[in-house]
Formats: C-alpha cells, structure tokens, sequence
C-alpha cells in the first residue's frame, strides 16, 4: 500500500512538475519534459492500481480473519 502510495505521488509530481532546464538547450528541456510527463503518467496508472490491489487485499483478508455471526 505505502509503495504504491509512494509511486503515485512520485508520477503526480512527474506529471504536474516541472523541471529546471538552467543549463539545457531548448530542445533537451523538451525532451526531458515529455519523457518526465510520460514517466509520470505511467507511475501514477500502476501506482493507482498498486493502491487499488492493496486495498482489495485488505478487505479480503479482513473478512477471513472476522469471527463467523453467532446465531440467536
């Protein structure tokens, strides 16, 4: 959960971030910039699902370790 957690923040930034190009020519800054959108795009959709997984993970388990109703 944490780690899937922790890749969506990572693309979110990817995604929504932007870079430093001070020393880069105009199109090496592009290019950094797509590759760290596209990066970033990719890291949020298994970051998401990572998070998604653990989640239904969690409530499989949950229900198994419930003790069974008591009937009346």
């Amino acid at each position: 959960f944490l780690g899937g957690l922790g890749l969506l923040a990572a693309g979110l930034k990817g995604t929504f971030g932007t870079l430093d190009c001070t020393q880069l020519s105009g199109p090496e800054c592009e290019l950094l910039q797509q590759a760290s959108h596209e990066m970033g795009r990719f890291q949020t959709r298994f970051g998401g699902a990572l998070v998604a997984l653990a989640a239904a993970l969690f409530v499989l388990v949950r229900r198994r370790m419930l003790p069974p109703p008591e009937a009346p």
